[in-house]
């Protein structure tokens, strides 16, 4: 499943799952979870607290951030 969206017409920008992401970068999601959350990787899309009493994220990786990272962008 695939997002697709654009912030006031700047830019079009692909939604990667996390499981895809963390193939690409050879961790596994646990690690890509939580790299994003502690900062290392933050470049790489957003971490989104969900509220409630545990700590809880959605996680969006974007496909134009992961090709900059990996150096196809």
């Amino acid at each position: 499943h695939l997002l697709r969206w654009s912030i006031g017409g700047i830019g079009v920008s692909e939604r990667v799952p996390t499981e895809e992401a963390a193939a690409i970068l050879g961790v596994g999601v646990p690690t890509l979870r939580y790299r994003m959350r502690i900062g290392v990787w933050k470049h790489l899309g957003e971490v989104i607290p969900t509220g409630g009493s545990k700590r809880k994220y959605t996680y969006n990786v974007y496909r134009e951030k992961l090709n900059k990272h990996i150096g196809k962008g």
